[in-house]
This record gives C-alpha cells, structure tokens and sequence, in this order.
C-alpha cells in the first residue's frame, strides 16, 4: 500500500467529509448518541464549513492507492510561533498502520517557525 500526504484540494471535501463521519461513528459507538453526533458532523463538517478550513487553515490528506483515508486540520502558525491541531481522522481500517504519524509530521514541515 503506498501512502501520500498532500495539501487537500476543494474536489476532496466529499471524501474528506466521509472521513470524518466514519471516525465519528466508530470511534464514538456507544459514547455519544448516533443523533449528537450527526448534529456536530452536520455543523463542523458542512460545505460551507469545508470551503473555509480550506481557506483559512492547513488542511492534508492522506492518500492509499489513490482514495483518500485521513486528513488533518492544523491552524496557521500565529505570533508567538503557536499553531493548533484542530482535528485528525483516519478511516477505521486504516488506523494503526503510521498514517496519522505521517499526518503529523507533514504538518510540521509546513508550519515553519512553530
């Protein structure tokens, strides 16, 4: 399986929407009620909401055989050389095999000075 890390594109946002409500779904079965969870998927996850993370924030895509199985959300680094995490997602079955670790490491190289 070859895995690539790359800046997401505005084409992603279907498969990067996916992501992120199968990882909702799996990793909080049984924690969080299904209907909550739709509620916050509809919110932060929405078009629209997709459209200005793209704009105003770092977002990368991991890629296996050409499908998209993760991303992750950073902020832009601001003064004082801080940045934030805003969210990491994989595909259940693709976790555990060092993709989210390749997330985060891309993401330090293109937050210089953080």
């Amino acid at each position: 399986m070859e895995i690539k890390i790359r800046k997401m594109k505005k084409q992603d946002i279907r498969q990067v929407q996916q992501i992120a409500k199968t990882s909702w779904n799996h990793t909080y079965e049984g924690i969080i009620p299904f209907d909550i969870q739709e509620k916050f998927l509809q919110k932060a996850y929405n078009d629209e909401r997709m459209q200005q993370r793209l704009e105003h924030s770092l977002m990368l895509v991991s890629e296996a055989d050409g499908k998209i199985v993760g991303f992750a959300n950073y902020s832009f680094v601001r003064e004082g050389g801080e940045a934030y995490l805003a969210a990491i997602y994989l595909a259940p079955e693709h976790q555990g095999k060092g993709i989210g670790t390749a997330l985060l490491e891309e993401g330090l190289k293109h937050l210089e000075g953080v």
